[in-house]
């Protein structure tokens, strides 16, 4: 979840990730205002400007997660019309930014996401640090 003023993210998983959007310019009435539906699921939301918002978690297919990381960039700048610009999937790699935030930074002026996680090409898992612009 990710508050942006009277503006709040929400991120639920089932099967899909749906990306919600509500109002609550009025807290006695929340309206929601936009779902998007794509792939996996964002464990962690970060507001990256323009309207942008980042998701961190897990790549996945109408089935449920497939194991990989995925990092996708919404454009939420029309909440009633978000939709996914891009994304990125590592295969058989975790990123730690859903339970710890603190493994996540994000630097406005050379707009670079920095996401530290695990990863396990063979059968030892290694340490990662991915950087996204």
């Amino acid at each position: 979840m990710r508050f942006e003023g009277n503006l709040v993210s929400i991120v639920t998983f089932r099967q899909v990730d749906p990306l919600f959007s509500i109002d609550l310019s009025d807290p006695a009435s929340p309206k929601l205002l936009g779902e998007l539906k794509v792939p996996g699921f964002s464990n962690y939301l970060h507001p990256v400007g323009d309207g942008r918002l980042l998701g961190v978690g897990v790549g996945g297919s109408e089935r449920g997660s497939d194991g990989s990381a995925k990092v996708t960039l919404f454009d939420n700048s029309n909440p009633q019309a978000q939709r996914e610009i891009t994304s990125w999937t590592a295969p058989n790699t975790s990123l730690n930014a859903g339970f710890d935030p603190h493994s996540f930074t994000w630097d406005p002026d050379s707009r670079l996401a920095l996401i530290v996680g695990r990863s396990w090409p063979n059968v030892e898992p290694q340490s990662v640090a991915i950087v996204l612009k």
